[in-house]
């Protein structure tokens, strides 16, 4: 089969007749935004924040930080709760030797030994 019997042709042939030449303003236009994006990222020294921007500007570096920030999150959440379970444990064992004090006091006393008796 060749081009000219292709039916997709003759719509993409139509569809060319059909739509109106640009200006060239915009042609001019997309060529200038071009040409200072490119001046702008290599032209001159880049602020810290056109920096962040530029790196956050990419799906993928932006998807990466929120990420970063859940994980990070997570993880001190994690290390919040161990404190206050450690905390927990403490006091517990705390409370456990205070109630079982006086009977630990009481078996550390030796017991009474009867006096001697001599005959």
């Amino acid at each position: 089969m060749s081009n000219s019997q292709d039916p997709l042709e003759a719509l993409l042939d139509n569809l060319r007749a059909a739509t109106p030449p640009q200006p060239h303003s915009v042609r001019r236009d997309v060529w200038r935004r071009i040409a200072d994006g490119e001046a702008r990222t290599t032209g001159h020294t880049a602020t810290l924040l056109e920096r962040i921007e530029q790196v956050f500007s990419r799906p993928a570096f932006a998807v990466a930080f929120v990420a970063l920030c859940i994980l990070g999150g997570l993880f001190a959440a994690e290390l919040r709760l161990n404190e206050e379970r450690a905390a927990r444990a403490a006091l517990i064992e705390r409370e456990y030797v205070r109630m079982i004090a006086p009977v630990l006091i009481d078996t550390q006393t030796p017991f009474a030994v009867p006096p001697r008796h001599e005959p």
